[in-house]
This record gives C-alpha cells, structure tokens and sequence, in this order.
C-alpha cells in the first residue's frame, strides 16, 4: 500500500485496490484520486460532486463502481 490513513495510526488504506479519476488536468486528476482513494468507500461519492472529473474504483470485495459519467470513457459493444 502507497496511501495510508492519517487518523489511523497511518495504517495502509485496504477498502479500495483501484480508483481512477479521469478530468481536464493531469494534476487535478491525480491529487483527486488520492484524496478519493484516503477517503475509502466514500471516496467514489467525492468524485462524483467535482464538477468536471469522472471516476472509478474498485473495492477489496472486487465491486466496481463508476460516477455517472465515467461510461462515455469506457468501450461500447457494438
């Protein structure tokens, strides 16, 4: 683990295995998704209210979960 929990006695962050964050910077996007990724299971929900920026995560439990606007960045089947 690479991102750990500063109320916790800096334990390792273990809810979340993947979050991605996809917006107009590659900075933004990064910053955002670490700060997503501390937040745990609530991180997904952060992301959603950014005006501009998309995400997905994927959880210890392997459930996948996208904002509401990440699917136009994802393959459609034809």
């Amino acid at each position: 683990m690479h991102i750990y929990n500063p109320r916790e006695d800096n334990h390792p962050i273990d809810a979340i295995v993947s979050l991605t964050v996809i917006g107009p910077t590659i900075h933004d996007a990064d910053r955002f998704a670490t700060a997503a990724f501390a937040m745990g299971s609530d991180g997904i929900r952060f992301v959603e209210q950014l005006p501009g920026y998309e995400g997905y995560v994927i959880d210890k439990q392997k459930i996948a979960t996208m904002t509401t606007g990440f699917e136009k960045y994802t393959l459609q089947k034809a």
